[in-house]
C-alpha cells in the first residue's frame, strides 16, 4: 500500500474542506440574500466551524490585500468572486481549525525537552542537541510541507506571507499580530542561544552533536545576516507555533501526577501566591516566554507594551495602566544590562501583584457592573449584531439593531448605572467582541447642561450609541 505524504494528507483534507463548504454554500445560495461570496462563506465558517466572523473576514482582506500587492485581479464575475471565497474560507478552516490537532502530539519531545533546559535544570548537554533537531524535524515534517501546499495554491506566496498567517491561525489572532509574533520568534531564538550554544562543549564524535551544530549554525548565520533560508524560516515558525502548546499544556508532561490547569491560554496572575515560589517561577517563565514574543526590539519598551496587555486582557482601565507603567518605568534602570531581562520579570511579578490594591480603591466605582452578567450580555448581543449584519434590507437591519441596543441599554439602566457609565460600558463591550481598535469609536458625549432634562440626556446618549455602532457594523 503506498504511503501518503504529509503534502499530500493536507491537500486530501483540504478538497474535503472545500467540497463541504461548496455544498454549504449552494444550499445557503437557494435563500434570498444580499451578501457577497465573502459574507456567505464567512457565516458558514463561523456557523459549522466555529471561526468568528470578524476573523474570517480579516484573512480574506489580508489575503485580497497581499494578492493586489502583486498586482493579481479577481475579475468582477460572480463565479470568481465564488471561488475565491470558497478556496480561501477553505484555507481558513485548514489552519484555524484542522491544522492545530494535528500538531499536538508532535510536539511532546520537545514539551519535555523545554521542560528539562529551561525550568527543572536537570538536561544534559546531549539534551540541547535532541532540542535542536526535534525543533528542526517538527517543522520539516508538518511546517514546511503545508507551506509548500499554500504557495502551489498562492500565487507568489513567499514565506514571509505565509509565516504570519499560520501563527496568527494557530494563535487564533489576526495575521498582523501573527507578523509580530514571527519578528519575536527570531529574538526568542536568539534568547535560546545562551543555552544552546553550549552544545560547543560537547566532546567525542556524535551524529547527533554534529548535526545539531550545523543546524545552530545555519540558523545564527542567517540571522545575523537577516537572510532568508527556507530552513530558518520553518524553524523560526515552528518555535512560534510551539509558544502554543506551552501556554496551554503543563511545561512539566512528566510529572502526571500533578493536577493543574493544562489549558489556559492567560496565566491567572490574580490568583498569585505571593509566597509560593512555585508559583510565582512557573508565572516568571510564562512572562519570558510573552516577552519574547513582543515586536517590540528594548526589552524595557516591550515590558511595557505586555504589562498594557495583560491588565487590558483583563478590562483594566487606561488610569490603572497608566499608574503601573508609570511605576514600572522608575523601578527599572535604563543601565540595568546585565540582568535586565530578570530585573523586568521580578519587577513585573511585584507589579502584578499590586494590581489588587489598584482594584480595592476602585471597587467601590465598579460594583454595579460586577453584579453583571456580562457574559451572558454580550453573547447574546454579539449574536444579534451577526444576524443583523446578514439582513439585506436596510431599513429592517437599523430597526433590529436600535431595538437589540435599546434593550441591552434598558437592561444596564434598570440596574442603576448613569448614561455616561451605560455608555462606557457598552462602547467596551463592542470594541471587545468586534475586535477593532479603540480608536475606531468616537467615545466623546454631549456634557449634561443644567438646564437639559434627564430624560433628554438619556436620548442623545441611547442616538450616540446606536450611530457608533452603526457606523462600525455599516462599514464593514
Amino acid at each position: 500500500m503506498k504511503s501518503v505524504s504529509i503534502k499530500e494528507r493536507l491537500s486530501e483534507q483540504l478538497d474535503l474542506i472545500y467540497n463541504d463548504i461548496s455544498s454549504k454554500y449552494d444550499r445557503a445560495m437557494n435563500q434570498a440574500t444580499e451578501e457577497s461570496p465573502v459574507q456567505i462563506v464567512s457565516g458558514i465558517l463561523e456557523d459549522f466551524w466555529n471561526i468568528p466572523s470578524n476573523i474570517s473576514i480579516h484573512d480574506f482582506e489580508w489575503e485580497k490585500d497581499r494578492q493586489n500587492k502583486h498586482k493579481i485581479e479577481i475579475p468582477d464575475i460572480p463565479t470568481y468572486k465564488i471561488r475565491f471565497a470558497i478556496e480561501e474560507g477553505s484555507w481558513i478552516v485548514l489552519l484555524r481549525n484542522h491544522f492545530r490537532p494535528l500538531l499536538r502530539d508532535e510536539f511532546n519531545r520537545l514539551l519535555t525537552l523545554e521542560d528539562l533546559i529551561w525550568n527543572s535544570g536537570a538536561a544534559k548537554l546531549d539534551d540541547l542537541s535532541y532540542y535542536v533537531i526535534e525543533l528542526q524535524q517538527v517543522g520539516e515534517k508538518w511546517i514546511l510541507p503545508i507551506y509548500q501546499l499554500w504557495k502551489s495554491n498562492h500565487d507568489y506566496g513567499k514565506w514571509k506571507d505565509f509565516a504570519p498567517l499560520l501563527i496568527a491561525s494557530v494563535h487564533q489572532v489576526i495575521v498582523q499580530r501573527g507578523e509580530l509574533m514571527f519578528e519575536g520568534g527570531f529574538r526568542l531564538y536568539r534568547s535560546k542561544l545562551r543555552k544552546l550554544n553550549a552544545i560547543e562543549q560537547i566532546n567525542g564524535p556524535s551524529m547527533w552533536v554534529d548535526k545539531s551544530r550545523q543546524i545552530l549554525d545555519g540558523v545564527k548565520t542567517d540571522i545575523e545576516k537577516a537572510g532568508d533560508d527556507e530552513l530558518t524560516n520553518t524553524i523560526i515558525t515552528t518555535l512560534a507555533i510551539f509558544q502554543k502548546e506551552l501556554q496551554t499544556r503543563s511545561n512539566t508532561v512528566q510529572n502526571t501526577a500533578k493536577e493543574e490547569d493544562t489549558t489556559r491560554d492567560v496565566f491567572n496572575w490574580q490568583q498569585l501566591d505571593p509566597s509560593n515560589i512555585e508559583d510565582r517561577d512557573e508565572f516568571g517563565e510564562y512572562l519570558i516566554t510573552k516577552l519574547y514574543l513582543r515586536p517590540e526590539e528594548n526589552p524595557i519598551d516591550a515590558a511595557k507594551a505586555l504589562i498594557t496587555t495583560e491588565l487590558t486582557s483583563q478590562d483594566y482601565s487606561d488610569k490603572q495602566i497608566k499608574e503601573l507603567v508609570d511605576r514600572f518605568s522608575t523601578l527599572i534602570e535604563p543601565n540595568d544590562v546585565e540582568e535586565i531581562i530578570e530585573k523586568i520579570q521580578s519587577t513585573i511579578i511585584k507589579l502584578l501583584l499590586d494590581v489588587k490594591r489598584f482594584e480595592i480603591e476602585e471597587a467601590k466605582h465598579h460594583k454595579n457592573l460586577k453584579e453583571i452578567d456580562q457574559l451572558d450580555i454580550w453573547d447574546a448581543f454579539e449574536d444579534n449584531l451577526v444576524r443583523i449584519k446578514r439582513i439585506g434590507e436596510t431599513d429592517r437591519k437599523e430597526e433590529q439593531l436600535n431595538k437589540s441596543i435599546d434593550n441591552l441599554y434598558n437592561y444596564l439602566l434598570e440596574r442603576d448605572l448613569e448614561p455616561t457609565q451605560i455608555f462606557e460600558y457598552i462602547m467596551d463591550g463592542f470594541i471587545r467582541i468586534s475586535n477593532i481598535d479603540n480608536g475606531a469609536v468616537n467615545r466623546e458625549i454631549p456634557d449634561l447642561n443644567n438646564d437639559m432634562p434627564l430624560n433628554i440626556y438619556d436620548q442623545l446618549i441611547q442616538s450616540k450609541i446606536k450611530s457608533e455602532i452603526a457606523n462600525i457594523l455599516w462599514k464593514n
